[in-house]
């Protein structure tokens, strides 16, 4: 089987079917599909019976409500074919989407185009050349945000997946696919783009912009991120991806009602030495750029930490 398509579902009944049949009508047939059921609610379970009783190329696989992380990674360890692919419920693949992969692939990864959708009119679109890069052209020439930052529009070789044991992690809400791709790009040697069809993602509001902060939880995703981009050894690579997801550590660091102010101080500190020029531009206000030059070169952080705490509480 060259193809496992994986899909995790948590109640998702209203876009769910539309999902599914922009799989099985695609041209090409030498597929599996993983309905991964994440303990909905809804009538997902259900839709997903329904499709595996009439295609022998679907299985449906229930299990208790755990994330999209463990739905997918229980996709993977059902996944049987060469190549694994994501597709998230609510999107759907454009036709052809297969192509790319049916041609002769001596790649480790190939990278599809992708466009956005508002209810149902595209407002966005990423489009690729044919081309073949090494690891280093690649992070060169493309960014984690957005060409990186999902899981989906991509296809990986499931050999590779499982030798190095990568899954998503569980812990995080957000962002896992992210630190999926980019732990999976580390052992590339070989990256290919192509033209031959997108993935539609449909916009929604659980983004990483709309998400709830949480510091715990975003600690968490900035410190995974930031340890997985510094392994690539390229700083160009890394100023320009860690700046999306250290600004949101920086916002839960003081919208948190929790952490003493010796702490806060101390997260502020360390990460204004590792990246003062980020920091300083993720701030439009000429004070606080003056106070953050100021702390980063007298080493004295409580009129920085003060001012960013009081501009929080306003």
């Amino acid at each position: 089987m060259l193809i496992s398509v994986i899909i995790p579902i948590y109640n998702a009944e209203k876009y769910l079917k539309e999902c599914v049949d922009s799989v099985i009508n695609q041209d090409f047939e030498d597929f599996e599909v993983l309905l991964i059921n994440d303990g909905s609610t809804d009538k997902s379970g259900k839709i997903c019976d329904d499709y595996m009783a009439k295609d022998q190329r679907i299985k449906a696989i229930h299990k208790t409500n755990g994330g999209v992380s463990s739905a997918r990674n229980l996709g993977i360890e059902n996944a049987q074919g060469e190549w694994i692919t994501f597709i998230d419920s609510d999107d759907s693949i454009q036709e052809n989407y297969f192509v790319a992969i049916t041609k002769d692939i001596d790649s480790d990864l190939v990278m599809q185009g992708f466009d956005y959708f508002e209810k149902h009119q595209k407002v966005k679109e990423f489009k690729y050349t044919v081309h073949c890069f090494s690891k280093v052209e690649l992070i060169n020439q493309l960014q984690l945000y957005p060409d990186l930052s999902s899981s989906c529009a991509k296809f990986f070789r499931r050999e590779v997946v499982n030798k190095h044991s990568l899954r998503f992690n569980e812990k995080l809400k957000f962002g896992e696919d992210s630190i999926f791709t980019l732990q999976y790009l580390l052992l590339c040697e070989k990256i290919k783009t192509t033209d031959t069809s997108r993935y539609s993602y449909r916009l929604s509001d659980s983004g990483l912009t709309n998400t709830k902060l949480n510091l715990e939880h975003d600690k968490l995703f900035y410190e995974k991120i930031k340890n997985t981009l510094l392994e690539f050894g390229n700083r160009k690579f890394y100023d320009a991806s860690i700046e999306i997801p250290l600004t949101r550590f920086l916002a839960s660091l003081y919208a948190d009602k929790v952490i003493n102010s010796k702490e806060r101080r101390g997260f502020l500190q360390n990460e204004i030495e590792e990246n003062y020029t980020t920091i300083f531009n993720i701030y439009s206000n000429p004070k606080i750029k003056t106070f953050i030059k100021t702390a980063h070169f007298t080493g004295n952080y409580f009129l920085l930490d003060f001012l960013l705490k009081k501009l929080n509480r306003t």
